[in-house]
């Protein structure tokens, strides 16, 4: 299954000591079913950040679902960023791996 996520924020009414936000991020999920228990998603994230002449990231995610049973479930993600390093807050990353049970 294709997913795609397109969000734009913007700051509003902010103080003189804020910084004015103004970023976008197009986010492409695919998500593969391959049974009951298992699935897998692979997410690609474009970053754009328009308050510094637009400059752009990019991240790439993997990820292993295991469903134990209809409450609980375990992953694995691995993500690298692919470029932009510091577009935005928290937005592109060198690398990460997260695991946990939802």
């Amino acid at each position: 299954m294709l997913h795609v996520l397109a969000q734009d924020f913007k700051s509003v009414g902010g103080g003189t000591g804020r910084p004015d936000i103004s970023d976008a991020k197009l986010q492409i999920s695919l998500n593969t079913i391959w049974s009951n228990k298992w699935w897998t998603r692979l997410d690609s994230v474009l970053s754009l950040d328009w308050t510094r002449d637009g400059i752009s990231g990019m991240t790439v995610d993997g990820e292993v679902d295991y469903r134990f049973n209809s409450r609980w479930q375990a992953f694995l993600q691995y993500g690298a960023g692919l470029w932009g390093q510091g577009v935005a807050v928290g937005a592109v990353y060198d690398w990460q791996v997260i695991s946990g049970v939802r």
